[in-house]
């Protein structure tokens, strides 16, 4: 049986839910990775894929998401 993973980070503060891909500036996500985004559509969890200008600039910074 083979592993699988959900998402890079999966962030949980009260009710609040989030599932991020991290990927490098040129990193695509795979086949399995837009599945389980996808998956997460119509509900209240929020979906991000983040890139290391995003986690760098001041308005988008992890930080910064979670407040």
């Amino acid at each position: 049986m083979g592993s699988v993973i959900i998402a890079s980070l999966l962030l949980v503060r009260g009710e609040r839910v989030i599932v991020a891909e991290l990927k490098t500036a040129e990193g695509t996500l795979t086949l399995e990775q837009r599945a389980w985004l996808a998956a997460f559509t119509h509900t209240t969890v929020e979906r991000h894929v983040w890139r290391p200008d995003d986690l760098r600039h001041p308005t988008r910074s992890i930080e910064r998401i979670l407040h």
